[in-house]
């Protein structure tokens, strides 16, 4: 958990594949629901109340999904791509 701020990971030359964890798979389910959070608010706008815990849970699971910083900046260009395409959706309806 949290591989990005540990200071002696280093990946693994040559492998092969994606190999997903349960830890991984997890993360991705967080970051998911965190997503849907964010729809949520795009189209229900309220207090604020799943836009927050969705921000908190996508970077939450970004931070234990991605292995480098800029897979974590990949994962969370694509997050906001997705919310911004949600958004698109919200105006032009």
């Amino acid at each position: 958990m949290g591989k990005l701020w540990y200071n002696g990971y280093t990946p693994t030359k040559g492998k092969v594949g994606i190999t997903m964890t349960l830890l991984d798979w997890i993360a991705l389910g967080v970051v998911a629901f965190g997503v849907i959070l964010l729809i949520v608010e795009v189209y229900a706008p309220g207090f604020g109340l799943p836009g927050l815990a969705g921000l908190l849970l996508c970077a939450g699971g970004i931070a234990m999904f991605a292995d480098t910083w800029a897979e974590a900046m990949i994962m969370a260009t694509i997050v906001v791509a997705i919310v911004a395409v949600a958004f698109g959706f919200t105006l032009y309806s």
